[in-house]
């Protein structure tokens, strides 16, 4: 817990970072191959250079997830590519800075909510009923959500 709570001022930082950043890392995309809608297929897009890969992510161009195109429309615009970047900024340093080796998790059972590795990784992730709406709370370490061998830090707290 000690860990979750001090990374938690640095996630903040870069929470609000990610705003500003956005909108001028798009300027500088290059169109490479690499991997597309979350790590399901490869295509020739733009992405981040090297030295601005933490504030990207790994598994999916600057056009994004099928979701993020449906919910935007224009995802191949410069205010698509910021769009996607704003909800998703700094998602590779989620996972290489503030993350942790993925290894093998147990099964989840029904009802589960936390999770919690021997090396002092843990999962807390909860849906509670709040009227016609629905409190999640998603804290700790994405344990049973690995990318490239990482499990990504989080801290999400959103009503749907």
């Amino acid at each position: 817990m000690l860990r979750w709570l001090s990374y938690f001022p640095v996630m903040v930082l870069v929470g609000i970072l990610k705003y500003p950043l956005a909108l001028i890392a798009p300027l500088f995309a290059v169109v490479r191959e690499g991997q597309i809608d979350n790590n399901n297929g490869w295509a020739v897009e733009p992405r981040l250079p090297g030295w601005l890969s933490l504030l990207g992510t790994d598994d999916n161009s600057l056009y994004g997830d099928a979701g993020h195109k449906e919910r935007v429309g224009n995802y191949k615009s410069y205010f698509g590519m910021v769009r996607w970047l704003w909800r998703n900024g700094f998602h590779n340093f989620n996972y290489t800075v503030l993350g942790c080796i993925a290894l093998p998790m147990p099964e989840r059972k029904e009802g589960e909510c936390y999770w919690k590795r021997e090396d002092g990784y843990w999962l807390y992730r909860r849906y509670i009923p709040v009227g016609p709406k629905t409190l999640e709370l998603f804290l700790g370490w994405n344990l049973y959500g690995a990318v490239n061998g990482r499990n990504k830090y989080v801290c999400s707290i959103r009503i749907k």
